[in-house]
């Protein structure tokens, strides 16, 4: 089976981003940073400086 990603425009507190979200055909990816359907994303500098902690 083939997968693959789609872009989604998330507006944060700096403005649009748009980011690649991996789709899968089987549903099983549950991604934890921006969920399914959400556009809005608060907290951008809280979860930049988290990735970087975490290497």
């Amino acid at each position: 089976m083939r997968n693959s990603t789609r872009s989604k425009t998330v507006l944060t507190e700096i403005g649009p981003v748009e980011i690649e979200v991996p789709w899968d055909r089987e549903g099983s990816f549950e991604p934890l940073i921006v969920p399914k359907r959400k556009r809005r994303l608060d907290g951008v500098d809280q979860i930049a400086l988290s990735l970087n902690a975490r290497g």
